[in-house]
This record gives structure tokens, sequence and C-alpha cells, in this order.
């Protein structure tokens, strides 16, 4: 009698072990975010999807024109492949860089009548966000001088 209770526990002992396993499930699939923003093909229909307006250089390399959530323009300017200038502008007046690095240089300067921070380091700026009290501006660049940087800027609006 006793093997029997014996052998009927340690069946039992098995069976919730077993039970109490986890299976891991493997899978191919990646998990991704979303991509917010939809590829349009110039900047007048990011402005026609927006309601408002953007005015940034003319570029004659290759250019990406896009909408994020009908609220924000983004215009990405290339060289072959690598990218050398980004424009971004948004209702509101948050930071819409999506930039969160440190830099040694940071500063504010008057231009178009808003007031500019240049970020950068040793003398070279490849970040400006402003806005004009409706809307949130940002420009980022591959590092340039502080007057070459101003000039981009300036033919923001």
């Amino acid at each position: 009698m006793k093997m029997k209770m014996m052998t009927a526990l340690a069946v039992s002992g098995i069976l919730v072990l077993a039970g109490c396993g986890t299976a891991k499930e493997e899978t191919n699939e990646s998990e991704q975010i979303p991509n917010p923003y939809t590829e349009v093909e110039s900047i007048e229909k990011a402005e026609e999807i927006t309601g408002f307006t953007l005015d940034v250089p003319e570029w004659t390399g290759n250019r990406t024109v896009q909408v994020m959530d009908e609220k924000m323009i983004e215009v990405i300017d290339f060289n072959g492949e690598e990218e050398v200038r980004r424009f971004r502008k948004a209702s509101g007046t948050d930071d819409i860089s999506g930039n969160y690095n440190n830099y040694s240089d940071v500063k504010e300067e008057e231009i178009n009548g808003n007031t500019v921070t240049l970020k950068g380091t040793d003398g070279a700026y490849e970040l400006a966000v402003w806005n004009d009290g409706s809307y949130s501006y940002a420009v980022s660049t591959v590092e340039m001088s502080e007057s070459e940087f101003v000039k981009i800027i300036e033919a923001v609006k």
C-alpha cells in the first residue's frame, strides 16, 4: 500500500512540475514600431495634408518629403546615400528635432525675428531649434560653420 501511495505521489509531483514549466516560443518575426511618417511626392503635397507651408532652401540632390500624423512636415536632403540636411516644421512650440544629444557648444541667436538655439561641437554646428509662437522648427545638418548654418536657417519659413 505504501508503495502504491509513493508511486502515486511521485507521478503527481511529476505532473505538477510538468504543468509548471514554461515553453518558450521562438519566432522569426521581429517586433517593430510602425513608421509614423508617410512619404509624399512634394512639399506642396505635404502642405496640402498638414494645412501649413514650409519654405526650405533649394536642393539639387535627392530629396525626401514626409508628413507625420498630418501634423509635421519633414524634408530630408541627401548627397548620394548620405543625409546632408533635415528640416522639420510642426504646429506648437515643442522641440521637434528628435535629437537629444548633448553638445559642448549651445548658443542662442536672433534669426528672422526668432530666438534660435544652435547646437554643435568645437565651433561647428549641426542642430538648430526654434519656434515662432505658432510653429516649431528644427534643422539638422552635417557639421558646418555658424555663418554657413545661419544662411540655411534664414531660408526656412
